[in-house]
């Protein structure tokens, strides 16, 4: 039996969920099913993951910000690999992934993992086409399909909800206090807020911030820790010299190990202005750890509150404060929340279960 080629396109390889989740879902397809193809507008730091797969890795560069000859090019692209289906991941790679394969005669998904070119009219249209034309539009809450359907003009009930997935069974579980003291270079006495992310304001990082003075007050051995770099970082600094809180803060910038430095953590915090369903929530949850999340996006959907987390308003540091004081003061409750979070994510939120729903997908235009 043949295998029917599908070409992943996404804008940038930028370390970030979507770009997590791609690589999850590439390493996850039936290869018996599947060949794939990927296609990138811009290089970034996720290539050093996605090109080891050894499958067939392809930079495309967009040079202007309307390119009719980079669009006649992916065209060309389509036909000369011979594709069979058109998976585009995130809204910037589907006004020219989905024009493409329009143009190319192809069936065509594309994936939205949070509001991000929501504010596009052009993004917005190729969703609409798709859905009305080609084929299947998914996200990866139901957060974002209510929103997207409002937002795009779209039949909520033909959006295709597919939480994103991790490998449960691959995470490196490792000793907290080894962490804290060869990583973080803190005794094994002080209790780590982890906050692992880029850098951006839609991150909600400064109610963060501003919420340790709270904390500190109840909880004096408390250290933040940031992982993650981007456009907020210098502010983000400021902010902590501002406050007077360079003892309690600490950035160690881009990690490639986040996950293992993860183990360091007695608790998360997510306290985003827009959220998807967060890879970081489920990474931190498959090592046990209880989550701190405001209620937005897909957050509710993967942290039920008062069982593997809290979940707060979102812009309001002493509601951050407060549940983050409930969750450090009390051991045993940081204990049961992180095992009821494993057993959670291990239920709803499986990359096989991911894959395979991505398949049924794939399967349902195929043979259409």
């Amino acid at each position: 039996m043949s295998k029917h080629k599908i070409l992943h396109v996404i804008h940038w390889l930028e370390q970030g969920g979507a770009e997590k989740v791609l690589y999850l879902l590439l390493k996850s397809l039936d290869a018996d099913k599947y060949e794939s193809i990927v296609c990138a507008f811009r290089d970034g730091p996720m290539r050093e993951y996605i090109e080891p797969l050894g499958l067939d890795f392809n930079i495309i560069e967009k040079k202007r910000k309307l390119d009719v000859v980079f669009l006649m090019k992916l065209v060309c692209f389509m036909k000369k690999k011979k594709v069979d289906l058109v998976h585009c991941t995130g809204i910037p790679a589907a006004v020219y992934g989905g024009a493409a394969a329009k143009l190319a005669g192809l069936p065509l998904v594309i994936s939205v993992h949070g509001r991000g070119g929501f504010e596009t009219r052009s993004g917005l249209k190729s969703l609409y086409l798709t859905q009305k034309y080609l084929g299947k539009v998914t996200t990866i809450s139901e957060s974002t399909r209510d929103d997207l359907a409002r937002a795009g003009n779209l039949e909520k009930d033909k959006i295709v909800v597919i939480h994103n997935g991790i490998e449960t069974e691959k995470v490196e579980l490792l000793d907290r206090a080894k962490i804290k003291r060869d990583e973080f270079k803190l005794d094994s006495s002080f209790l780590v807020i982890g906050a692992v992310g880029t850098l951006r304001p839609v991150k909600g990082y400064e109610y963060l911030i501003r919420a340790i003075p709270l904390i500190l007050k109840s909880v004096p051995q408390a250290k933040l820790v940031f992982i993650g770099d981007g456009e907020s970082e210098n502010e983000l600094k400021d902010l902590t010299r501002n406050s007077g809180l360079q003892d309690s803060i600490l950035f160690l910038g881009r990690c490639k190990n986040a996950q293992r430095l993860m183990n360091g953590f007695d608790v998360l915090a997510v306290p985003s202005l827009s959220e998807g369903i967060s890879m970081v929530i489920l990474e931190a949850m498959a090592i046990s750890l209880p989550i701190v999340a405001t209620k937005v996006g897909g957050n509710p959907e993967v942290v039920e509150d008062g069982v593997t987390g809290i979940l707060v308003e979102e812009k309001n540091e002493a509601g951050l404060a407060q549940g983050l004081i409930h969750i450090l003061r009390d051991e045993k409750k940081r204990k049961t929340m992180g095992i009821a979070g494993l057993k959670r994510v291990k239920e709803k939120f499986s990359l096989e279960n991911m894959a395979r729903k991505y398949e049924e997908v794939y399967e349902g235009l195929l043979l259409s």
